[in-house]
């Protein structure tokens, strides 16, 4: 991850805070109703150009027909699917460690 120092004299007496770009983001629970206006609102709100992995077990909340739009267009290049329950750790480490590899 790139990150910069950016000086800020007027809030902080001349400390430097560190910003850090994002490359990936994991959401998870991304198919219910929280957690996808948060991938529309990053998508289309937001200058993040990275990838966002939605991990959801697809229980009564979870709905992908609220990402049918982001699916669309952003499938398979910038946002990425898996039907999974969270408290599988392996499964979930696997996706940590292709998050990695996705770039």
């Amino acid at each position: 991850m790139d990150s910069c120092l950016r000086r800020n004299d007027n809030k902080h007496g001349g400390s430097f805070i560190v910003i850090r770009r994002l490359e990936n983001i994991l959401v998870t629970g991304g198919a219910g109703f929280i957690g996808s206006n948060f991938i529309h609102y990053v998508f289309k709100n937001t200058p993040f150009c990275g990838k966002i992995i939605n991990v959801d077990k697809l229980t009564y909340a979870g709905n992908l027909e609220n990402l049918v739009e982001i699916e669309n267009k952003y499938k398979g290049k910038r946002y990425f699917f898996e039907k999974a329950d969270i408290g599988n750790f392996d499964k979930i480490k696997r996706y940590l460690k292709n998050m990695i590899l996705i770039q």
